[in-house]
């Protein structure tokens, strides 16, 4: 067990602010009947601690938090000096790179006197592989293993203030990145110019790097989902250019799309536009505390519907936005907006609200935004004319 010598230096909120999470943590603990909660997601880890490294590629990360006794952490001994320099915690476990971590957390656990308890595990991450939860059920056979999920999912769903001002700052990063890109979009220039100047955009604004690169397709490709530029392809009259541009700031992102027709766009494309914008300012005008996901998602899909273009609406109304870290850079697993979800909408939730319609092949027409439910509605905190971009 190490020890924290160093003040920590680079934390996104004071240290009360963590140690207010662990209680709230603790409470839903204690409901539950759970003596010790592992966390292994970078981002419940950054939530509860300010821990924050791209290392969880290269090797298992635990947050232990027992119920009555001081958090602490397991990690590869690479990563030391993050939660030295960027936590608030003050016990730690090691390992190198010739210890199995399973047998180092295992043997803490023990240390502790924490192999009896009944002990939650989120086995649904994908930040715990199956072989390392087997081999921690069977290196403590004395311990019950129950589900923890959504013990600290569910705080993160509400943000503080101080997150919001980081989602804020964050939607100001990617309205530059999007203003940079749609001036690139030009006939003649290629995926990769617009991704340049979309990064460069980025990251003058105060954004780092984001969970997923921005999303920049022209043409054809646009039509394939999470397609972004690749092969060099040039912008030619006629494409439809697809610009889906995140920020993140400290783990915050924020994230909107826009499509921009080089050339006059055809009365199809037009028809198009106003179906998309029809159906996000539904949503928008529908999304209040009190009402449930399925219902926001009901009042843009069924503009969708009317309209006739449902097969090539093929996705949620929206997911939520926060803390994440690559592979993504949403929040979605916590909680979306789309059929037959009945959780409420709460005053500080905040969501990508995405109105886009596929055509494979073809295109995909975007108008898409970072909202915030309000204390009675809700408020968009991109700022971006909402329209099809012509060149």
């Amino acid at each position: 067990m190490q020890a924290n010598t160093l003040e920590a230096k680079e934390l996104p909120f004071p240290v009360s602010v963590y140690q207010e999470r662990v209680e709230r943590v603790r409470q839903g603990m204690a409901a539950a009947g759970i003596e010790v909660l592992l966390l292994h997601s970078p981002e419940n880890l950054f939530y509860i601690s300010g821990y924050n490294t791209p290392g969880y590629y290269y090797g298992y990360q635990s947050l232990v938090i027992p119920l009555e006794a001081e958090p602490f952490m397991i990690l590869r001994r690479v990563e030391e000096s993050n939660v030295r320099g960027r936590s608030w915690l003050s016990k730690w476990d090691i390992y190198t790179d010739t210890d199995d971590p399973i047998d180092v957390a295992i043997g803490a656990l023990v240390r502790e006197k924490l192999d009896r308890k009944w002990i939650g595990l989120n086995r649904g991450t994908r930040f715990l592989t199956p072989a390392e939860c087997e081999k921690l059920q069977a290196g403590l056979p004395n311990a019950t293993f129950v589900d923890g999920y959504g013990l600290v999912e569910a705080l993160r769903r509400v943000k503080s203030e101080q997150e919001i001002d980081y989602l804020r700052r964050a939607a100001r990063a990617t309205e530059a990145g999007m203003a940079a890109g749609v001036e690139a979009a030009v006939e003649g220039n290629s995926e990769d110019d617009i991704a340049a100047a979309t990064y460069s955009a980025l990251i003058r604004a105060g954004s780092e790097y984001p969970g997923m690169p921005p999303m920049i397709a022209a043409g054809y490709r646009s039509g394939l989902a999470h397609t972004t530029w690749e092969g060099h392809k040039r912008i030619e009259r006629g494409d439809v250019v697809l610009l889906e541009i995140p920020a993140a700031v400290q783990r915050y992102h924020a994230v909107f799309a826009r499509s921009v027709v080089i050339g006059k766009p055809p009365a199809r494309y037009r028809e198009i536009e106003r179906v998309i914008r029809e159906a996000a300012d539904a949503a928008i005008a529908s999304i209040r505390p009190g009402i449930t996901a399925a219902e926001a998602d009901h009042a843009q899909r069924s503009v969708i519907v009317r309209a006739g273009y449902s097969d090539h609406f093929l996705h949620r109304t929206a997911y939520a936005l926060g803390i994440a870290f690559p592979p993504h850079w949403d929040e979605g697993g916590i909680m979306s907006l789309k059929p037959g979800n009945n959780q409420v909408l709460e005053p500080n939730m905040v969501f990508h609200l995405i109105s886009a319609l596929y055509f494979y092949a073809e295109a995909c027409f975007a108008i898409t935004e970072t909202i915030r439910v309000t204390e009675n509605g809700c408020e968009t905190i991109t700022d971006f004319p909402r329209e099809l971009i012509v060149h």
